[in-house]
C-alpha cells in the first residue's frame, strides 16, 4: 500500500473504531446482553473493521470464536472473567502496572492518569471501578487518540504531533511491555482452573494488533519513543524513588514523577498533591479533574 495514497489517510477513523470495539471485550461481563454481544456480534464486527483497514487477524478471531462456543451462558463467562482477573489472589491482572511497577497505583498508573487529564478526560467508575491502567481503559484511550489523529489528517495540523507521540508511547512503553506476560499468566490460569482459553486468545489478538506488522494502526509519521520525551522518558528502573511527604512510603521513580508533573502543568493543573501517596492524598487539597464527555464509557 502506498503510504501517500488517499487510502492510507482513511485508515485512522477505522483504527479508532477498532480500538473501541476491542476494549469492550475486557469490560466485566455483568449481564446476559454482554455475553450475547460478545458471542454473537463482537468477533464479526471486529473482523469487519479489521478488514476495512487491512489488518490480518483472521487466525486470532477464529480461535476466539471457537473458545466462545465452549461457554454456555453469561454466568459461565462471568465466572471465567472473575476467576482470571478479579478473585484474589488474582491470577492475571488486567492492570498494566502489575507488570511494569512495584505497586498497585505506581508510576504507570499515575502517568496514564496525568495523560488522560491532559486531554480533558478522567477515568469513570460507572463501568470500571479500577485504576487508570486497566487494559480496557488504555485500549479505549487508544481509540480516542486515533480519532484525534484522524482529525489532524483532515486539517492543517501535523499528524505527527503530541497525539501521534502519545499513541506511539502507549504502544511501546506500556502495551508491548506488559501484554506478553499478561498473556502467559492468563493462559496458565486457564489451564490450571480448566477454563476456556477465551481471554488468552483475546489478549493474543490484542498483542498482534499492537505489534501492527501490517503498519495500518500506527503510522510511520509518528516519532519513536526515544525521540518523544514525555512519558517515554520515564524509566521503571530508575534508582531514585520519591517518598510520600506524610508517611514516608515510596511512591514512584523520580523521572516518572517529573513526567507526571510536566503533564499536569501543561494541563494547567496543580502538582502539590504528587508528593503524597494515594493513601495520604486528600481530594480537598484542590486537585480538580476536568469534566468532559467524549462518549467513552471508561471516562468522563
Amino acid at each position: 500500500m502506498n503510504p501517500d495514497s488517499d487510502e492510507k489517510k482513511c485508515i485512522s477513523p477505522f483504527a479508532a473504531l477498532f480500538w473501541k470495539c476491542l476494549a469492550k471485550a475486557y469490560l466485566p461481563p455483568r449481564a446476559e446482553t454482554s455475553f450475547r454481544a460478545l458471542r454473537d456480534d463482537w468477533p464479526r464486527i471486529l473482523d469487519e473493521i479489521a478488514s476495512r483497514i487491512g489488518l490480518s487477524l483472521q487466525p486470532d478471531i477464529d480461535a476466539i470464536t471457537k473458545a466462545l462456543r465452549e461457554i454456555e451462558g453469561s454466568q459461565d463467562l462471568l465466572v471465567t472473567y472473575s476467576r482470571l482477573f478479579l478473585v484474589p489472589p488474582v491470577a492475571a491482572s488486567l492492570n498494566l502496572g502489575s507488570y511494569l511497577d512495584i505497586s498497585t497505583f505506581g508510576g504507570s498508573a499515575q502517568a496514564l492518569d496525568a495523560l488522560y487529564l491532559g486531554y480533558g478526560l478522567a477515568p469513570s467508575s460507572d463501568i470500571l471501578k479500577d485504576t487508570p491502567d486497566h487494559l480496557a481503559r488504555v485500549i479505549e484511550f487508544l481509540g480516542f487518540l486515533s480519532a484525534k489523529n484522524a482529525e489532524a489528517h483532515g486539517s492543517t495540523q501535523s499528524p505527527a504531533g503530541q497525539t501521534g507521540n502519545d499513541l506511539t508511547i502507549l504502544r511501546t512503553h506500556y502495551l508491548m511491555r506488559a501484554l506478553t506476560e499478561m498473556i502467559r499468566r492468563t493462559a496458565d490460569a486457564e489451564t490450571v482452573h480448566e477454563l476456556p482459553s477465551l481471554y488468552s486468545r483475546i489478549l493474543s489478538l490484542t498483542l498482534s494488533a499492537v505489534r501492527d506488522h501490517d503498519g495500518v494502526l500506527f503510522e510511520e509519521t509518528m516519532v519513536r519513543p526515544a525521540e518523544a520525551g514525555g512519558l517515554a522518558a520515564a524509566s521503571v528502573e530508575a534508582p531514585d524513588i520519591v517518598s510520600c511527604s506524610e508517611c514516608g512510603n515510596p511512591i514512584i521513580a523520580a523521572p516518572e514523577m517529573q513526567v507526571i508533573a510536566d503533564r499536569l502543568r501543561m494541563a494547567g493543573l496543580p502538582v502539590d498533591h504528587l508528593r503524597l501517596c494515594p493513601d495520604c492524598r486528600d481530594a480537598g487539597r484542590g486537585w480538580q479533574r476536568s469534566q468532559f464527555n467524549p462518549d467513552l464509557p471508561g471516562f468522563h
